[in-house]
């Protein structure tokens, strides 16, 4: 299992990645929210796994307007896949 590493952008838009570099990071973050105004690479800063968690977990789910279950959380973030655990939810 290749380590995944954890991601935080601030602007333009505010979102937690999951990725296993941060070329790939990124990517997801042009793929899913938003261009690279040129300043992406300096306001996407790594995070710790711990920091991540805690933010993924305080992530209400929209249906159900209650906290992600924790057995989801650990799967979500220690599996090997890549891809965008939170974003500015203005953006939908």
């Amino acid at each position: 299992m290749e380590t995944m590493n954890f991601y935080e952008v601030n602007e333009p838009y505010r979102a937690l990645i999951k990725a296993k570099s941060k070329p790939r990071g990124m990517q997801l973050y042009t793929e899913t929210v938003a261009n690279d105004d040129g300043t992406l690479d300096a306001n996407m800063k790594k995070v710790s796994s711990i920091y991540a968690a805690v933010w993924y977990s305080r992530m209400c789910l929209e249906k159900e307007n209650q906290l992600r279950p924790i057995d989801q959380v650990i799967k979500d973030l220690s599996n090997d896949e890549e891809f965008i655990l939170d974003y500015d939810s203005n953006l939908d």
